[in-house]
């Protein structure tokens, strides 16, 4: 069962997504948002199919641009 506090994350994660949905350039914040939610330091929201250099996106937290972090491509497009 949630307490207080933690709904109250719980909550400001969700608004984090409506509000990355609306303005991508929140997705950071809104990943950040979701590791910390769940007690970690490292996030990676990414598409698993395309590449960002084809279209894809990749937007991690707490994980380094030399680290691919398992998903075999760049963070960033070229």
């Amino acid at each position: 069962m949630f307490d207080t506090k933690t709904l109250d994350d719980f909550s400001r994660v969700v608004e984090s997504i409506y509000d990355a949905a609306l303005q991508p350039a929140r997705w950071p914040d809104a990943v950040g948002r979701i590791a910390h939610l769940h007690g970690s330091d490292k996030a990676l929201l990414f598409t698993p199919i395309l590449a960002p250099a084809d279209g894809g996106f990749a937007f991690p937290h707490g994980i380094s641009e030399t680290s691919d972090a398992g998903v075999g491509f760049a963070l960033h497009p070229a």
